[in-house]
């Protein structure tokens, strides 16, 4: 690299087009004579989990007890709930939200469910385009007489202030019993809506494949009217109904699609012994009734072909499992990548991790609050709703006993600054600017990353970059030229990337 040189690639991990001035000093021209040795600034460990806390995400009552949490995809202004009496409604996505304003009753539809069990709304979801259809589908059960589970299209011509009233029937299914009927929506990324269908409390349908009970069904609704079967369902020509996507449930009341891998993760709520976490595949039996969780409910069951469970608990620890999602936020770094899931009865959150020795669990937090659903806010931090709460809850972590573990306090030990004078970075970290730069009040900003000696940049076939593991993106936001954060974008030994911030001090020594 002995000619001077600028190289303009998509960052994919920053979502920016970086303009790279390989340059050993903060003002220095483009263009370097030779590539700096690295020593010291390297991605150290993810930090060790520490406490975790359940706090109020929005400080204010709300004074709603909540079946669903959603948001349209990209669109972080508002929070969208639902109960099961029939009303949805919406609030500002900030701590200061005070109220909620109603955007669509259905109480009319509902009125007169039981408590307990699954009638009522149980789930709302936007469509992947609702920027510009407008579209959003509810989940919900009528009582008797005349029981029935409909999930059904609305459409907002406000950008989502309000509903049309009467909502287009997408699909029907006569219901027995108030209990394991309709439960999840949501959009996958392929486009297609997975339905999640309990048993009705007649078990023996979970394993017939021409019966949408006990099944999550997929289905194309932007095809036809109502909708169109995708052309890879496992029954799409024929030998069970077309619909059905996955089958043996017993009541898969909340499921989840992993945001950056796309796997489906399941919590599949058990009968009298066993509660059941389950990765979801197309065309995938998951035993019920035939087992509970990987446990014969007959002596001498046959298991051919049936999936085990990525982890299962027994009754001695809970009740019935309250499926999550997989942490991808940034608040508390050490969940990044695990399953999030809770049990209603103990109200106890856990952490699942997959591993080449199985799953590890790890107890999060005992609330005590009866979890009842999660939902993710925007920026992907995972929200709570539970019959004993009144507000909408966030996993947050517990800061009260200070930082955990070894990873580093301050940014004078993270090697990559000097840590005699920390507002200089250390040798071997290499400036870099954007083309497009955001607005940030006024702040003043720099910054730099740090590949591992021995290792480069590839550049992907789509044109974005693929740092190394153990790359340190650096940005510092100053104010008359004085830092008062520096944020570290780290890629650590398992591939992912996480986010730490670091506050300047008065004196602005650390």
């Amino acid at each position: 690299m002995n000619n001077r040189i600028n190289l303009c690639r998509t960052i994919r991990t920053q979502s920016f087009v970086a303009l790279l001035l390989l340059a050993t000093t903060v003002h220095a021209e483009p263009g370097i004579d030779s590539r700096p040795e690295n020593l010291t600034c390297t991605a150290p460990p993810r930090p060790e989990t520490g406490s975790v806390i359940l706090g109020d995400a929005f400080p204010r009552q709300f004074n709603r007890i909540t079946t669903a949490v959603k948001s349209p995809r990209g669109d972080s202004t508002y929070i969208y709930m639902a109960d099961r009496g029939g009303r949805r409604s919406r609030f500002v996505n900030a701590a200061s939200a005070s109220g909620w304003t109603n955007i669509l009753d259905l109480r009319p539809l509902v009125a007169g469910f039981i408590e307990p069990g699954m009638e009522g709304v149980m789930d709302i979801e936007f469509h992947p385009d609702f920027a510009s259809n407008g579209e959003l589908y509810v989940a919900y059960t009528t009582p008797e007489p005349g029981r029935t589970s409909y999930v059904a299209r609305y459409v907002s011509s406000d950008g989502g202030a309000s509903f049309s009233q009467n909502g287009e029937i997408v699909l029907s299914l006569p219901q027995a019993s108030e209990q394991h009927s309709l439960g999840t929506l949501i959009f996958g990324q392929d486009g297609y809506l997975y339905i999640g269908l309990g048993d009705d409390l007649r078990s023996s349908r979970a394993q017939d494949p021409f019966s949408w009970y006990g099944k999550i069904l997929r289905i194309d609704v932007d095809s036809s009217t109502p909708y169109a079967i995708p052309a890879d369902n496992p029954f799409a020509a024929g030998g069970g109904s077309p619909e059905v996507y996955a089958t043996g449930f017993r009541n898969p009341w909340r499921f989840s699609q992993d945001s950056e891998t796309g796997e489906i993760w399941a919590g599949d709520v058990g009968a009298s012994q066993w509660e059941e976490i389950d990765k979801i595949v197309k065309g995938g039996d998951y035993g019920w009734p035939t087992r509970e969780g990987a446990h014969c409910r007959t002596a001498g069951c046959d298991a051919t072909g049936l999936i085990d469970p990525v982890y299962e608990y027994s009754h001695a620890n809970g009740c019935a499992v309250i499926g999550g999602y997989v942490y991808r936020g940034s608040a508390i770094p050490s969940l990044f990548g695990k399953y999030i899931f809770s049990d209603v009865c103990t109200g106890e959150v856990f952490s699942l991790e997959e591993t080449g020795q199985g799953a590890v669990v790890e107890s999060l937090t005992a609330s005590g609050f009866l979890v009842l659903t999660f939902g993710e806010a925007p920026d992907r931090e995972l929200l709570l709703s539970a019959a004993t709460s009144s507000t909408l809850l966030q996993l947050m972590p517990d800061n009260s006993g200070g930082p955990v573990g070894n990873f580093p306090t301050l940014l004078s030990e993270t090697g990559c600054v000097d840590p005699s004078d920390p507002t200089q970075v250390a040798a071997g970290v290499i400036p870099y600017d954007v083309n497009t730069e955001l607005w940030s009040d006024g702040a003043g900003k720099r910054r730099w990353m740090a590949i591992p000696d021995g290792t480069q940049i590839d550049v992907l076939p789509d044109g974005d970059w693929d740092f190394p593991v153990g790359t340190v993106l650096l940005k510092e936001f100053s104010w008359n030229d004085n830092p008062f954060e520096t944020r570290l974008m780290v890629r650590h030994d398992d591939g992912q990337w996480a986010g730490y911030s670091y506050e300047w001090n008065a004196s602005l020594t650390d």
